[in-house]
C-alpha cells in the first residue's frame, strides 16, 4: 500500500499540478513578504502620529513636533510639514499678479496633493494581498479539479477499480484546495487589518494638514524644516 503524501502528490502529480503548486508558494511567500513590511511601515506611522500628537500647544507645536519627528523620506507628517512651508515660500515669492489663487486655497492645494502622495504610498502592496486573497482559493481548486481528472484518469484505465484505490489519489488532489485556502486567508485577514489602520493614519494626516493650514494662514512663525 502505497504511503499518501505531499511528497507522494508531488512525485506523482503532473506538470500542470506541480506548476499550480509552486504558483501557490511563490504567492504564499510574496504576500507574507508584504504582510511583514507593511505591519512594520504602519507600526512605525503609529508611533509618528502618537509623537505628533503629544504637543498641541500652538506656540511650540511644530518647533517641538519637527524635532520629535524621524526626518526621513518615508515620514509623511514631515513631508506635509515640508510641503506647507515651500509651497508659502513659493506664494510669497512670486510677484502679486501672478497670483491667480489666495493663499489658503494655495496651501490647500499642496496640501492636498502632499497628503495623496502619502496615502498612495500607505496603499502600495495592499492590491496585491487583494489579489492573492481573491484568487489563490480558485488556483487551488484548479489543481484539485485536475489532480481528481488524472486519479480518474489513471484508475479508471482498469475496468474494475475498488474505491480503497481511489480514496489516496483524491485526498492528495484535495491539497491543493487547502493550499489555496492556506494562501488566501492570511492574506484577506492582513488586508483587512492594514486597511483599517492605513484608514486610521489617513485620518491622523488629515488633522495634521489641518493643523498646517492653520498655522500659516494665523501667520506663526514658520517651522524650521530642512
Amino acid at each position: 500500500m502505497p504511503n499518501y503524501g505531499l511528497a507522494h502528490a508531488w512525485y506523482q502529480g503532473n506538470v500542470a499540478t506541480q506548476v499550480i503548486a509552486l504558483v501557490l508558494l511563490s504567492m504564499s511567500i510574496l504576500s507574507w513578504t508584504i504582510i511583514v513590511i507593511k505591519s512594520c511601515d504602519l507600526w512605525r506611522l503609529t508611533r509618528l502620529a502618537k509623537q505628533v500628537e503629544i504637543i498641541d500647544s500652538p506656540s511650540t507645536f511644530f518647533n517641538e513636533n519637527l524635532r520629535k519627528l524621524n526626518a526621513t523620506n518615508a515620514n509623511p507628517f514631515l513631508t506635509l510639514a515640508h510641503a506647507a512651508q515651500v509651497a508659502v515660500d513659493h506664494y510669497q515669492n512670486q510677484p502679486p499678479g501672478q497670483q491667480h489663487l489666495n493663499l489658503s486655497d494655495w496651501l490647500t492645494r499642496c496640501l492636498t496633493q502632499a497628503r495623496n502622495d502619502s496615502v498612495m504610498q500607505l496603499q502600495r502592496g495592499l492590491g496585491t494581498l487583494a489579489s492573492i486573497g481573491s484568487s489563490a482559493p480558485f488556483i487551488g481548486l484548479l489543481g484539485t479539479v485536475i489532480g481528481i481528472y488524472q486519479a480518474l484518469l489513471t484508475r479508471g484505465a482498469t475496468q474494475f477499480t475498488a474505491l480503497a484505490q481511489l480514496t489516496g489519489p483524491l485526498g492528495e488532489a484535495l491539497i491543493m484546495t487547502a493550499g489555496g485556502l492556506f494562501v488566501a486567508i492570511p492574506a484577506v485577514l492582513a488586508y483587512n487589518l492594514l486597511s483599517s489602520g492605513n484608514k486610521t493614519i489617513v485620518n491622523k494626516l488629515n488633522r495634521y494638514a489641518h493643523q498646517l493650514h492653520v498655522h500659516f494662514m494665523a501667520g506663526r512663525q514658520q517651522p524650521p524644516v530642512t
